[in-house]
């Protein structure tokens, strides 16, 4: 993002995938656990997919 300052900041976005819904990860979204906090992680060369997913269920998330 760049302000209007003309400086430029990097924004996290958050996924909730039980409501389809993409939040701009404030410290009430990264606490919430229904959310992935970063979802940049899942087109990262480093990351697994497989990972984020047990990651993400271990978190406490509980099916609806």
């Amino acid at each position: 993002v760049v302000r209007d300052n003309y400086d430029a900041e990097a924004i996290e976005i958050a996924f909730n995938p039980l409501q389809e819904k993409f939040e701009v990860a404030d410290a009430a979204v990264r606490r919430d656990k229904s959310y992935i906090p970063n979802i940049s992680r899942v087109w990262s060369k480093e990351s697994d997919l497989f990972d984020l997913l047990d990651d993400y269920i271990d978190s406490g998330q509980e099916a609806a």
